[in-house]
């Protein structure tokens, strides 16, 4: 008999896929352990199979049975299968996603294996007394396996991924033809995985149920990988991914490159509005088709969209280059913690560029009265600039004492004052925490300044460091 094994997706792993071995060793681990209580009494496995294989009047069977499996081959080609398919979802989509997926595709395959049976019993009634009954045991047969589970990663890999190829090897009878196949994702799984399924499930669980394989589970996966796969819309982050792709070929066209590469990540970013590296890209493309404004704009979305995903390193590029471009600012605390990034990046050359601007628009624009504490804290951020990478200590003095002298009495400069005026002309005057960063570049709400002795040189920070959470 041939048949066909999937051996790897051409989705590259570019990380430890932590969730998916996870799962593999948690079910590796019950199979041994109900291995080894086998080999002491059959009688207890088979009492531990029927406690915790699903039955549809136990609900919490529907999750427990996915982790026993009958023998060592049920498990391997099942975590075989799994890991395939489930990699490449878990490094795209991430944790919280991948056991979503095996929660919910535990029950409802359950479920819809047990609704299916239970359909065909009723439609199939016929006068052949003894076929009623093997349908009707059917459905209280204790089921075990990942198989469901297989099935719900099978067609969300599908739905995440149509375009892309998966990589098979024939097997005649259970030895493997060792030559990988490339064929396209969408075939396999459709004209092979689920029409098998269907076939066999209708033929030898529905018509006449004599199969020991639960085909109306695999089927419920198969349902269940669909619904949430259409419910995160993985068909737009395909057509998103594949829009990205084309992108990069067309970019390399020597005379319409710039325009076709812009407006294929127009479609792109349709299909994602938010999405910081599509963004990003966009702006790049506009810039090199000296539509700068365009670009500006672009590039001030994707620096709000990385801020929310979280991406420092690339938030900091990304800011540095837009910085660059067209000498970006941010009137606010953007531009504070977009400071903080770039120096704890080492970038601190267009840090001090960019706040030497800033300072000068809100100097420009009058706004010191409304913005006189982001003013005071960026020049002191300015200090420390000059202090701790330029080794400009007298600059660094000068720009403290012009602002001690603008604003005398301001309590944001309270402690500044007593610090300048303790140290003297030593270096070294400031000193802030880039990672866990505190005043300047960020003013907690119970914040309190250290009181200086006189007599004992004050360790740095500042202030106490409030941990903050990105």
């Amino acid at each position: 008999m041939i048949g066909i094994l999937p051996w790897k997706s051409e989705e590259e792993m570019t990380k430890i896929p932590r969730s998916t071995i996870t799962f593999i060793l948690i079910c590796s681990i019950i199979h041994l352990i109900t291995y080894l209580i086998s080999r002491n009494s059959e009688e207890l496995l088979k009492i531990l199979v029927f406690i915790t294989g699903y039955h549809f009047s136990a609900p919490p069977t529907a999750f427990t049975h996915i982790f026993i499996h009958g023998d060592f081959s049920h498990l391997f080609f099942n975590m075989l299968f799994f890991w395939v398919f489930a990699v490449p979802l878990e490094l795209a989509e991430g944790k919280r996603k991948f056991w979503l997926l095996i929660i919910f595709s535990a029950f409802f395959a359950s479920y819809f294996s047990t609704f299916v049976k239970y359909l065909f019993y009723l439609i199939c009634y016929s006068g052949d007394e003894e076929l009623n009954q093997l349908r009707y045991y059917s459905i209280f047969v204790p089921s075990i396996g990942a198989s469901g589970i297989v099935s719900a990663f099978v067609m969300a890999y599908l739905i995440r991924f149509w375009r892309k190829k998966l990589y098979i090897m024939l097997m005649v009878g259970v030895f493997p033809i060792p030559k990988k196949i490339p064929v396209p994702a969408w075939a396999l799984v459709l004209c092979y995985m689920v029409a098998k399924d269907l076939i066999k499930g209708v033929l030898f669980q529905g018509l006449l149920p004599i199969s020991g394989i639960g085909h109306f589970a695999h089927l419920g996966g198969y349902v269940s990988g669909l619904i949430l796969a259409l419910y995160w819309k993985f068909h737009h982050k395909h057509k998103r991914d594949y829009f990205i792709e084309w992108a990069e070929d067309l970019a390399k066209a020597p005379i319409t490159g710039a325009l076709a590469t812009l407006k294929t990540y127009q479609q792109a970013l349709e299909q994602d509005p938010e999405n910081g590296k599509i963004l990003l890209e966009l702006a790049r493309a506009n810039f090199n088709l000296s539509r700068f404004e365009e670009s500006k704009n672009y590039y001030k979305k994707a620096i709000l969209a990385l801020e929310k995903e979280k991406q420092e390193k690339e938030l900091a590029k990304t800011y540095a280059e837009a910085f660059e471009n067209h000498q970006l600012i941010f009137l606010s605390e953007h531009q504070l913690e977009l400071t903080r990034l770039l120096l704890k990046n080492k970038k601190w050359q267009i840090a001090l560029k960019a706040l030497l601007i800033f300072c000068q628009e809100i100097e420009q624009k009058h706004l010191k009265p409304t913005l006189s504490q982001l003013y005071i804290r960026a020049k002191l951020i300015i200090c420390f600039i000059l202090d701790q990478y330029q080794q400009d200590f007298s600059m660094a003095r000068a720009t403290l004492e012009s602002l001690l002298s603008e604003f005398p009495n301001h309590p944001l400069l309270k402690y500044p004052k007593q610090r300048l005026e303790h140290y003297g002309e030593q270096d070294e005057l400031f000193n802030f925490n880039l990672k866990k960063p505190d005043y300047p570049f960020i003013i907690s709400k119970n914040h309190q300044p250290e009181k200086v002795n006189q007599t004992q040189k004050p360790k740095p920070p500042w202030y106490k460091i409030h941990k903050k959470i990105y």
